[in-house]
């Protein structure tokens, strides 16, 4: 099957075949992989998550009950500063950050919206990918701190997933982890006088 860039391969499907391996490799042919990495592909289907294999311009991700073939990631390691807070970000996905007047406005309840307490952000923020080592305090975990590799874990983020997501980045501390949770230290309360709102658009 299909969705955007990405492409998933049926673990259970090839594995219950009985011609598997052969049809695995007709697969994975049009993606740039030869026999030799087929086979390595097909011998890994009971192991754990994780393991990443490339062609010249693709990459499989051996995922819990599903292969992901990806292009290569042309994003990793890049980030991008927001120095306004009414701008926009382009790329894909585009970003939309806006201000907006707290006492006129309505909590819009959608994942892909994010909204924050304008004062108590530290401009430019930064846009990036995330890092091991990140942490954040999410919003409703009582002031928990947690690791963005936990978090991740929590929610079963396969690994295109994970690097497909963007963190806001407020001085040295992360603001909101763009599409999942706020920081809770950024949130809205009754003293909020401007609201940050971040949505992204697919």
């Amino acid at each position: 099957t299909h969705s955007g860039t990405e492409s998933f391969i049926s673990i259970p499907l090839i594995q219950n075949h009985p011609s598997g391996s052969t049809i695995l490799y007709f697969i994975l042919q049009r993606f740039g992989f030869n026999s030799e990495q087929s086979a390595q592909i097909f011998a890994t289907l009971n192991s754990s998550s994780g393991k990443v294999f490339t062609s010249t311009n693709y990459r499989l991700i051996k995922d819990r009950k599903q292969l992901i073939v990806t292009k290569q990631d042309d994003l990793k390691g890049k980030y991008f500063t927001v120095s306004s807070a009414d701008m926009t970000v382009t790329h894909e996905p585009k970003i939309i950050f806006s201000s907006h007047k707290a006492e006129d406005y309505l909590i819009p309840k959608s994942s892909s919206i994010c909204n924050l307490d304008l004062g108590k952000l530290e401009f430019p923020l930064i846009m990036r990918q995330w890092r091991k080592g990140d942490y954040f305090y999410p919003f409703g975990m009582k002031s928990k701190k947690k690791k963005l590799s936990d978090f991740f874990i929590d929610l079963k983020l396969s690994l295109p997933e994970k690097e497909s997501t963007f963190i806001l980045q407020s001085g040295d501390k992360i603001a909101a982890v763009l599409g999942y949770r706020i920081d809770d230290r950024f949130r809205i309360s009754a003293s909020t006088q401007m609201v940050l709102r971040v949505e992204i658009q697919k």
